[in-house]
């Protein structure tokens, strides 16, 4: 007899897989810009620990924000705790970003979690955007064509591309 064993996929957090159409049609602002500032805090009600990132605007592919926006997510470390949640994208002053944004009128949010914050770097002189899943898995059909857990796959196109996708899916929702 022979016994195989498949190793399941490890993760805490599983995402509904969301395409780059659905996330521009989900979010209320779509937006590119740089981290200026990364600080961490205490909720002294719910005693969650929370990242506070700080976002010079320089670029509204969708909708309209403020030129600098706080992007809140849930983890960080705080006063020798840490706390990490897999989905939830690390940033760090400078990096550059295109985010998926949906706000309650003080902090921004991204939709997805991770699916909706796409770094940007230069390779061989063209801009690429590369989703930040950090570790999270996602729900999406398989080749049978059944909705199953799979490892998450991060997006990587050149930035132009991308850009031209979210104007796509704008543009045929209207």
């Amino acid at each position: 007899m022979v016994l195989i064993l498949i190793a399941p996929i490890v993760s805490a957090t599983v995402l509904w897989k969301m395409s780059v159409d659905d996330l521009a049609r989900a979010a209320e602002s779509v937006v590119r810009g740089e981290v200026t500032d990364v600080r961490t805090d205490k909720d002294q009600q719910s005693g969650r620990i929370y990242t506070y990132n700080a976002i010079q605007v320089r670029e509204w592919i969708k909708g309209k924000t403020p030129e600098t926006i706080v992007l809140r997510q849930i983890g960080g470390a705080y006063d020798g705790l840490e706390m990490r949640i897999p989905g939830t994208p690390r940033l760090a002053k400078g990096d550059d970003v295109v985010l998926f944004l949906k706000s309650d009128g003080q902090y921004h949010f991204l939709r997805g979690m991770g699916q909706g914050l796409f770094a940007v770097t230069a390779e061989n002189g063209v801009e690429t955007a590369v989703q930040k899943l950090e570790g999270a898995a996602v729900l999406a059909p398989d080749a049978a064509g059944k909705q199953a857990v799979q490892e998450g796959q991060p997006l990587k196109l050149p930035l132009a591309e991308l850009k031209a996708k979210i104007r796509a899916a704008l543009d045929s929702s209207r």
